[in-house]
């Protein structure tokens, strides 16, 4: 009649984080604050706005004892990834010799590497499976160890591969 709202007493929501009250049964999280449940979005928003960027980001980092991080090992290889590198420098060392003492690109060295069965078949990406194999090879570091054949020319945006013989 004159504009008069009667709300309930209480409410059955949870109580939210940012102002400590029952908003509503709805509830709000956000990925940045893990663990916190804001009854309106409206309290969300402030409180995102209000904090700190160091405060959210404490929040995200710290683990608990039961989940520790893990740390993945970079330089760990599979032992099929082994397996094909060898076979690569095997089969390139071959192909060089045969193709004179020039530079050779992954899109030449491919067909003979699909005709020797160590890769399926020729892509349409000028060599990207062989490319692919170098790439986890460098990344582990053993690029010199595992394929001397290969040299890899860091450019800003891409690495460039080129086979001569060892």
């Amino acid at each position: 009649m004159f504009g008069i709202r009667i709300f309930p007493q209480t409410w059955t929501g949870p109580k939210c984080s940012q102002c400590n009250e029952r908003h509503g049964v709805r509830e709000w999280r956000h990925p940045a604050v893990p663990g916190s449940v804001f009854g309106s979005k409206k309290c969300m928003t402030r409180f995102l706005r209000s904090s700190s960027s160091s405060r959210i980001t404490t929040r995200v980092v710290t683990h608990s004892s039961k989940n520790p991080p893990q740390k993945k090992e970079s330089n760990m290889l599979s032992t099929a990834v082994i397996e094909k590198a060898k076979l690569i420098s095997k089969y390139t060392q071959i192909y060089c010799e045969k193709h004179g003492g020039r530079d050779h690109k992954p899109g030449d060295v491919l067909p003979y590497l699909v005709e020797m069965n160590v890769f399926n078949q020729v892509d349409s990406r000028n060599g990207r499976d062989l490319r692919a194999v170098l790439r986890e090879v460098n990344k582990a570091e053993k690029l010199a160890e595992l394929i001397p054949q290969c040299r890899a020319e860091q450019r800003n945006v891409n690495i460039m591969w080129f086979f001569n013989k060892a």
